[in-house]
């Protein structure tokens, strides 16, 4: 059985994505790279992917990981402290903000389900709120 859920790990596409962190050799390079989307007028379902990760990553390094954040998530954050991801938090506020616009399939997908759709929005304005306090 697939893994789906609001949070932004409790997704089988997520848990590939970490794996790619896992086994990038410059992962302050592979964030960037998951955060760059100019050019891109639709993000799909793998480019929404890739802006989530990126940024939780990004908040857990800057303001601790999300309690509820998986196992591997939490050992990669605690192993990777020094990395200087301050400079990427302007392309993930504005990433986060395209995954939630209507040019996105993640949010697409999310909007047909009317129940959980504002707890996921919600929770990713969040992720983005907690960025934003480093941003100046």
């Amino acid at each position: 059985m697939g893994a789906w859920g609001t949070g932004i790990f409790e997704d089988d596409s997520m848990l590939d994505w970490l794996i790619d962190l896992e086994d990038a050799r410059k992962p302050l390079a592979f964030l960037a790279e998951c955060l760059d989307i100019d050019g891109i007028d639709y993000l799909e379902y793998d480019n929404c992917a890739g802006v989530l990760g990126a940024s939780a990553i990004i908040d857990g390094l800057l303001n601790g990981a999300q309690a509820e954040s998986p196992e591997s998530v939490l050992e990669w954050i605690a192993s990777n402290k020094s990395l200087k991801v301050v400079k990427l938090v302007p392309n993930a506020i504005a990433s986060i903000n395209a995954v939630i616009s209507e040019n996105s399939e993640l949010n697409e997908l999310w909007s047909e389900n009317g129940e959980l759709y504002p707890k996921w929005k919600a929770d990713i304005a969040a992720l983005r709120d907690r960025l934003a306090m480093h941003h100046s």
